[in-house]
């Protein structure tokens, strides 16, 4: 979540009136986050996130996530709704931007989430493989293989001419072997600690939807992986194989995933090294905005190139 359009109390009172919200008594931007902007409503009736959707998220994209919370929702996944004006649209014009109003979660997000907060996200990002199979949407992962590829081009100039090569070859590597028939279904696919909230140690709900999109679940536990098992930019062993286990509780993973975990956490670490870089060099003024450092991913991707199988990470 971040802000890059400020809003005046005017502006939201008068677009608060196509919705059944109650009276506004407050709002205030959310500053986390590099996207969207975002801010915290609280009215008479409750409280709600306003999402103002900027560039990244195209209003073509909205219906999928729309109607992907509220499939989870409906299967007993924690995460946030959209919130329906009067007329039944769950998007709508708000100053310069396509806007919503979304649940509020209760609850705490953890920057460095402890062993049991990854036993419980192992748990509900199995739960959220299995229903999401079934999910009649479709929406491609407009920031896979060649998406890297072209933003790379922007910026290679930048990096050592170590790290050029490192990274031209890391990119053919994962072209040539990448995998055509694993299991797909409808993913998260930025599940990060800030995008999940706990009450008393168990998950009370998951946000930020919007680079959800069909694609590879290994892909996706391979993304949680990175985000939650590592401390420092260094692998926890034990983090790593609590969050391991408990998925495959709930969701065995099959032989041929196991054995492409290294390869897709390698592929998960390039894409946040490539898009944060991106990020990073070409920042966007914004009065609450805040970059995450692209370093942490490089050495993520460094760690993964040295694993050789799914048992190097629950061995620990």
């Amino acid at each position: 979540m971040a802000v890059y359009t400020n809003i005046e109390s005017y502006d939201l009172i008068h677009f608060m009136t196509h919705y059944d919200l109650g009276q506004l008594l407050s709002f205030s931007g959310i500053s986390t986050g590099t996207d969207n902007t975002n801010y915290l409503v609280k009215t008479t009736k409750s409280s709600y996130i306003l999402t103002l959707y900027e560039s990244r998220v195209k209003k073509k994209d909205l219906p999928f996530f729309m109607e992907l919370m509220h499939y989870f929702a409906n299967h007993d996944i924690p995460c946030a709704q959209p919130i329906a004006d009067r007329n039944g649209l769950y998007y709508r014009n708000f100053i310069k931007n396509p806007a919503s109003f979304i649940s509020f979660i209760e609850g705490e997000s953890y920057t460095i989430p402890t062993v049991d907060h990854c036993k419980e996200v192992g748990k509900t990002v199995a739960n959220l493989h299995n229903v999401g199979v079934n999910f009649s949407g479709q929406r491609p992962n407009d920031l896979g293989l060649s998406a890297w590829e072209e933003l790379i081009t922007k910026w290679v100039h930048h990096l050592s001419p170590d790290q050029q090569n490192h990274i031209t070859q890391e990119l053919i590597f994962l072209k040539t072997h990448w995998p055509q028939n694993l299991s797909k279904g409808a993913i998260h696919a930025d599940l990060f600690p800030d995008n999940v909230f706990f009450k008393e140690s168990t998950v009370s709900g998951i946000i930020d939807f919007y680079f959800s999109c069909t694609d590879f679940l290994i892909y996706d536990l391979a993304i949680c992986l990175n985000a939650w098992c590592f401390d420092k930019n260094l692998f926890n062993s034990k983090k790593g194989q609590v969050f391991l286990n408990a998925y495959q509780m709930i969701r065995p993973l099959p032989k041929i995933e196991q054995e492409y975990l290294p390869f897709m956490a390698r592929a998960a670490a390039l894409r946040f090294f490539v898009t944060r870089m991106t990020d990073w060099l070409f920042r966007k003024a914004g009065p609450l905005v805040h970059y995450k450092d692209p370093q942490e991913y490089w050495d993520i991707l460094c760690f993964h190139q040295k694993i050789t199988s799914y048992k190097d990470y629950v061995n620990g």
